[in-house]
């Protein structure tokens, strides 16, 4: 069994559009809030965990977002209606700590952020971006923004002419992720029952065209309950519980083109409670979990190998009373073969965070399967 330690927030794994767990430097990391502060754990096999260390001051998960540029841990954090965010960049060391490039750094808004979610990711160049939403001080406007590090070193200063505006129109329920494609970033942003949207970063304060993700009517069920991944050749993919008909889909989006599909629905009639998460693997096979459906208190999954998906869906993992409504992280993009999945599960608070794996073989087949459960 692995390092229980106590956490009292009832929603430290919200907001699958956002990204908290990597399998790097043969150790599986999960940064989340124990409701005080922002924590992270680490595991060489799955089975014994550190013990948790402090990142920084936190009371929610959803307040804070990583990526991993391959050589740098990276993170944003930004708490309700703030004027600015928090910035930090370093390595993640093969014995279980972070060794941190600078201080964390002040990233100075201008103008009040009205949603904690920004999201962040790392050009082929080494310049961060970081996705949110801005609003006016006092006011309910809000708009999808973009802001670029103008710094490769640690430290951070806005670039020239940023924040951009990437959609000029007003919602507070905006919700942002980001992921890089081609070596530039792609930012994404939806609405509770609203259309995923696009646009890819051409240069400089250019972005490009705004493109729609979602097909028709099938909208989002809420503007962060969907999750992403891209493959070696820059093929995106995108998992979600659909509002109108409650069917799960997966979008795909062209990088020659720019155009996105979507598939057969791999779901029909979930709940709305029923969301998923995505794990994209080099070759362009694809793991999608499904939480407590088709029966309550079991984690599913679907695979697609070599362009077919499975019939039907397979549990990966039980547990009583395991939680629903988007409260599980994943690795989306999958290196070295792993792919982690945590989730919860309990009666009531503080809720047990559990770990459960698989190693694929030749990036499509799994083969070995373990668990662990965390009480964070």
């Amino acid at each position: 069994m692995g390092t229980s330690i106590g956490i009292t927030s009832s929603a430290s794994l919200y907001y699958s559009c956002q990204r908290r767990a990597f399998y790097v430097n043969g150790r599986h990391w999960i940064f989340l809030s124990n409701g005080t502060n922002i924590v992270y754990t680490s595991s060489t096999d799955g089975v014994t965990w550190d013990s948790a260390t402090t990142v920084r001051s936190g009371t929610a998960t959803r307040y804070i977002s990583c990526c991993h540029d391959g050589t740098y841990f990276h993170y944003v954090y930004g708490a309700d209606s703030v004027s600015s965010l928090y910035y930090r960049r370093g390595t993640l060391d093969s014995g279980g700590g972070i060794t941190w490039s600078a201080v964390e750094q002040t990233i100075t808004l201008g103008t009040t952020a009205e949603a904690p979610q920004a999201t962040i990711c790392v050009d082929s160049g080494g310049y961060a971006f970081v996705i949110y939403v801005a609003g006016v001080s006092g006011s309910s406007t809000a708009y999808p923004t973009a802001m670029k590090n103008a710094n490769t070193d640690g430290t951070w200063s806005n670039a020239a002419s940023y924040p951009v505006t990437l959609k000029a129109t007003s919602s507070t329920a905006w919700e942002v992720g980001c992921l890089i494609v081609g070596g530039k970033p792609l930012a994404m942003y939806g609405t509770n029952q609203g259309s995923l949207l696009a646009k890819l970063y051409d240069s400089g304060i250019t972005w490009g065209s705004e493109e729609t993700a979602t097909q028709g009517t099938h909208y989002l069920e809420y503007g962060y309950t969907w999750s992403a991944g891209v493959d070696s050749s820059d093929y995106v993919y995108v998992a979600y519980t659909c509002y109108s008909d409650r069917d799960v889909y997966v979008l795909t989006r062209n990088p020659g083109t720019g155009t996105w599909s979507e598939s057969s629905a791999l779901e029909t009639s979930t709940a709305a409670t029923n969301q998923c998460q995505i794990a994209v693997l080099p070759n362009g096979d694809l793991w999608v979990f499904l939480e407590e459906y088709p029966s309550a208190d079991n984690l599913y999954y679907k695979k697609r190998v070599s362009g077919s998906w499975d019939g039907s869906w397979t549990s990966f993992t039980t547990e009583t009373n395991m939680r629903d409504t988007g409260r599980i992280a994943c690795t989306n993009d999958v290196k070295n073969g792993k792919i982690d999945i945590y989730y919860q599960a309990g009666s009531g608070s503080p809720y047990t965070h559990y770990f459960a794996g698989t190693t694929v073989s030749g990036e499509e087949t799994a083969s070995t399967i373990y668990m662990n459960y965390l009480r964070f």
